[in-house]
């Protein structure tokens, strides 16, 4: 409640002062790393810092030590959620998660994904290959080995794949009845 208090006094002073908040460079990043060690977002930070998002922004042009220590908190941040997923507590909401991480930490590049084949991949049927390549894709998920939308491009490869498959032995299958049928006549 305390802390309920102190944020709309601090709001209250803000607002009413009427004057730009001054930079302190030691407690402005402190404060971005008490902020983003527990997964905290930029507007998060502005309402600790009583500040404005324009003001932070300012910050980030006019400030190379701002910008720079900014840059590292939010992997800071990031590293957070990869261990949130990895000892997840009880009211834990997957959804919740994937849609944070998929909005906040953007791989910025495209990388190769490699999909781990099984070694006996010629003895399984197309039903078994798929389900080995997606446990090792959900492994290497929740092990934040890949990103979620990397994940999601590897299932999506899945299904189009299996989509092919079942194109491909209808068209023999198709290619089988044709010739029958040129036999026969």
């Amino acid at each position: 409640m305390s802390e309920e208090v102190d944020l709309k006094k601090r709001f209250v002073e803000r607002h009413s002062a009427g004057r730009p908040t001054l930079y302190s460079q030691d407690y402005h990043i402190g404060l971005l790393y008490e902020v983003f060690v527990k997964g905290g977002t930029i507007e998060k930070y502005c309402l600790e810092a009583s500040i404005g998002l324009s003001t932070f922004k300012d910050w980030r042009k006019k400030h190379r030590a701002f910008r720079t220590a900014f840059e590292e908190a939010k992997m800071i941040a990031h590293a957070y959620f990869q261990e949130l997923v990895l000892n997840p507590p009880s009211t834990f909401n997957f959804s919740a998660y994937l849609h944070t991480i998929k909005v906040r930490f953007r791989e910025p590049h495209e990388r190769e994904v490699t999909i781990k084949m099984p070694k006996n991949c010629n003895k399984l049927n197309l039903d078994e290959l798929v389900a080995t390549t997606y446990k090792n894709a959900l492994s290497d998920f929740s092990k934040a080995k890949i990103t979620p939308k990397e994940f999601g491009e590897i299932t999506s490869g899945l299904r189009n794949g299996l989509a092919i498959s079942e194109l491909t032995v209808i068209r023999k299958e198709l290619d089988e009845l044709k010739a029958i049928v040129k036999r026969n006549s």
